[in-house]
């Protein structure tokens, strides 16, 4: 067991016996028999076999793969709107001079309304149809957050979702008449009276509409973004169908129409009713995110060890 250690394998010993002891302290995991077994092996242990068939640790295996593949499906999840399309709205605002594209309102309702339910129903995500057949992890090299992931969630689906949001926001701001050069270094002449002949009145409604048209451009991409990062390997169309995904969609879905057409909501909270493409615009690229991320398993499937 220590030449194994030696290698850097990760060792589990079984035993039930006052002679195994040692070897139930000394491995990374030591798994005694839950009935039938001596005490001493099951106070050195670190797991108890309470039903002593061992057909309960290839399940245990199973279940650990599975936990650690849906955290990282939910990090995967949260990080391209929870964070990085949140920060190119602020990166515009302070050093290009857009006037706010996604009000602070609006980012605490991605972060604690309409990501959660999704977030949680990966969590119930069933297993992928190869979740046995891999490889071991590489405990000491293979992390929960890995470059993979990182590329995955910021350089792919953080950056479409930021685009789309992007172009719901400048496309708003075309209808009031406001061109993408116009808003540049705007900084404190907007909110002025008469800036590109608009009243003050005029230039708030156009920035309550286009924060809101941004919010929902990254809003539905989220929920293409939670079925892609359903399966990181497997094809979405072979994986089995978890219900809670798809029941979080239409609870978020009722979240921004009610914050988008609520009277009082658009009052209080300046967000305001959009134009219909503002709508529309965000299922093309979902579906092109999906059908781009399916090509990327279908390469990883053959090459594993890709940084894709």
């Amino acid at each position: 067991m220590a030449w194994e250690q030696a290698l850097g394998h990760t060792v589990t010993m079984l035993g039930d016996g006052v002679n195994d002891a040692p070897a139930l302290k000394e491995a990374h995991l030591g798994v005694a028999m839950g009935t039938g077994g001596s005490d001493v092996a099951r106070e050195a242990a670190g797991m108890l076999l309470m039903d002593n068939n061992f057909a309960s640790l290839i399940r245990g295996v199973e279940q650990g793969r599975l936990l650690f593949e849906n955290i990282k499906k939910v990090i995967i999840y949260l990080l391209p709107a929870g964070s990085f399309s949140e920060i190119t709205p602020v990166i515009a605002n302070i050093f290009f001079g857009f006037p706010l594209p996604l009000s602070s309102f609006l980012m605490i309702v991605i972060c604690l309304c309409t990501d959660v339910l999704p977030s949680l129903s990966l969590v119930y995500e069933p297993g992928e149809s190869d979740i046995m057949r891999r490889r071991p992890r590489e405990a000491k090299t293979e992390r929960l957050v890995d470059l993979r992931l990182v590329l995955s969630a910021y350089l792919y689906g953080g950056v479409l979702e930021s685009i789309v949001g992007f172009l719901n926001y400048f496309l708003v701001m075309a209808h009031y008449g406001l061109a993408p050069g116009d808003l540049v270094f705007a900084f404190s002449a907007w909110g002025q009276e008469g800036f590109h002949n608009l009243t003050v009145a005029q230039q708030t409604e156009a920035l309550n509409s286009a924060q809101t048209a941004f919010f929902v451009g990254l809003t539905i991409m989220q929920f293409f973004n939670l079925q892609m990062v359903r399966t990181r390997r497997m094809s979405i169309f072979s994986h089995k169908i978890n219900w809670r995904t798809f029941a979080a969609i239409v609870i978020d879905m009722g979240i921004v129409l009610f914050i988008c057409l609520a009277g009082p909501v658009n009052q209080v909270f300046n967000t305001a009713p959009i134009p219909w493409y503002c709508w529309l615009i965000p299922i093309p690229c979902g579906i092109a995110m999906l059908a781009i991320d399916e090509i990327r398993k279908a390469i990883i499937r053959k090459r594993p060890a890709g940084v894709l």
